[in-house]
């Protein structure tokens, strides 16, 4: 439901702009009696678009259970840009005009990165545990023990990565299921597939290809395949 409402938003929100952008390019065509013209017959649907794009804007930021600082800052504009957009055309504003398509072109970049600055930054964990210094291991110890200490490290920083990032969605045992997400217990995914939905982002979850290393997004995809049902 909630994937089905982020496409349901993002139709909305393109239809919105390419409405606007074509009065926008009216007006400043100084077209005036088509813009009024087009205004009329679409005044109707601009109503139901603006809604709409308040309405699943709304759901979803109830659905992920969150408040990150780039989707209240999203909210707020969209909440600015809506009326900002009627006043424009309605006073017939170049000005304002091309502020109103500015912020939804800005919402537009915001929704697309998850930042207001369009830059992510990466994401600071706080592990369980540190990988062990192998160089300080003794020299009778043997390479599969070293290994399997690396393992046992690598598992508990994704654990550690995994509460941080992923439990408010998939609970701590993979099953909780906030806004869509899938319940990992009942997970056949290859490995392959679950790096790559954790790197790319898949419905509501955010890519965090860049926020996280190659390193720690293997160990989150360890941590989440070992929360499978036996």
């Amino acid at each position: 439901m909630a994937k089905g409402f982020l496409h349901l938003h993002m139709t909305v929100v393109i239809l919105f702009m390419l409405f606007f952008g074509y009065k926008l390019i009216l007006l400043f065509a100084n077209k005036k009696a088509s813009l009024a013209a087009f205004r009329q017959k679409t005044k109707v649907v601009d109503m139901i678009l603006g809604s709409l794009i308040l309405l699943t804007g709304g759901y979803l930021l109830y659905a992920l259970h969150t408040f990150e600082t780039y989707l209240v800052g999203k909210l707020i504009l969209t909440l600015v840009a809506i009326p900002l957009g009627i006043i424009s055309m309605k006073k017939e504003n170049k000005l304002l005009g091309l502020l109103t398509m500015a912020i939804f072109v800005y919402n537009f970049g915001v929704a697309e990165t998850h930042s207001l600055t369009f830059k992510r930054e990466k994401i600071v964990i706080q592990p369980e545990a540190i990988a062990p210094d192998t160089t300080a291991v003794p020299a009778e110890t043997p390479a599969s023990a070293i290994l399997n200490q690396n393992e046992e490290a690598a598992l508990k920083n994704g654990k550690a990565i995994f509460t941080q990032v992923c439990a408010a969605c998939h609970g701590q045992d993979g099953k909780l299921g906030v806004g869509g997400a899938k319940d990992l217990s009942l997970s056949k995914l290859p490995h392959v597939e679950v790096v790559q939905v954790i790197a790319k982002g898949k419905g509501l979850m955010q890519p965090y290809e860049g926020v996280l290393s190659e390193q720690e997004i293997e160990a989150v995809a360890n941590y989440a395949e070992g929360l499978r049902s036996k």
